[in-house]
């Protein structure tokens, strides 16, 4: 039962984390600079051109990598990106959300990829605790 409700936790917590990448830009510049969506579209399709070139790449690390250090990894960029729009003001233009959509399109990925694998180590599943990190801690 922990288990689940850990597990449901988490889906909502991350869902309600790339809520911000895809509503912020839009709903800001709409808002503030009084902007049409399509007008300020630009951005979030750059953003979205990024992420199916760093998907790939992301995909090619899970297989390398330790899965939970790239979790981790995606969550702190992903974290960073959050702490970034924090300092948005009014002067903020379309332009100036690039660096926080950088760093969600490379965060998500890493996130939903390595979670999605198992651990690199051994033949666990994701979301358990594998052997060698077993051994590794004792």
């Amino acid at each position: 039962d922990f288990n689940i409700i850990m597990s449901v936790g988490m889906v909502i917590i991350y869902i309600f984390i790339l809520s911000a990448n895809s509503l912020l830009i839009t709903l800001f510049l709409d808002t503030v600079h009084d902007l049409r969506p399509l007008q300020s579209g630009l951005p979030l399709l750059l953003v979205a051109l990024l992420q199916l070139l760093a998907t790939p790449f992301c995909a090619f690390l899970v297989l390398k990598a330790d899965t939970r250090l790239l979790c981790a990894t995606g969550v702190l960029l992903m974290g960073l990106a959050c702490y970034q729009g924090t300092f948005i003001t009014a002067d903020w233009v379309a332009a100036d959300f690039f660096p926080m959509a950088i760093l969600f399109a490379i965060g998500h990925p890493l996130v939903f990829l390595s979670r999605a694998m198992p651990c690199s180590c051994c033949s666990s599943g994701s979301g358990r605790i594998c052997t060698s990190a077993r051994q590794a801690a004792a």
